[in-house]
This record gives structure tokens, sequence and C-alpha cells, in this order.
């Protein structure tokens, strides 16, 4: 759901900014479940698309080192995604 309300939406990615939706899908990002890790990198894409300050949120939290195990993710539809 969020990766809707977040999709081409500043006041919807402002406010998942706001409830600190980037560390809450890092901290999935591990997760055992395919279709969460799926969707985490999907909801952080379109979450700091054209949106600088979510960018640099990111930035400052890594997210770019922790994103980059679902890179060699066993599960396929995962790995399309990043």
């Amino acid at each position: 759901m969020l990766s809707v309300i977040v999709d081409s939406c500043r006041p919807g990615q402002s406010a998942c900014l706001n409830a600190k939706v980037v560390s809450i899908c890092l901290s999935a990002v591990g997760d055992s479940n395919p279709f969460l890790r799926r969707w985490v990198a999907l909801c952080l894409a379109k979450l700091w698309e054209e949106f600088d300050e979510a960018k640099w949120v990111a930035v400052r939290e890594l997210a770019h080192q922790r994103l980059c195990v679902l890179l060699t993710d066993p599960i396929p539809e995962v790995t399309f995604n990043i």
C-alpha cells in the first residue's frame, strides 16, 4: 500500500518520510518473506524518486549498502525490483 501512496505523490512521500518509512523498510530487507523484500525495494524506490530529501535520508541510513544484499536474493522477483 505504501508504494502506491508514494508513487508520484509528493504529499505521500513527505508523510512517509516523516513517519520514518525509510528506517522501517530497511529493517525489513533481511526478512524471510520474499514478497516483503520485494515490496520494500519497490517502496523505497518510489519514496525517493525525484525527492532529494528522501534520498539524503536513505544515504545517511546507508540504504545503498543495506540494499546490496537483495542483488543476490535467491528469489528472482526480489532481484528484478532492484
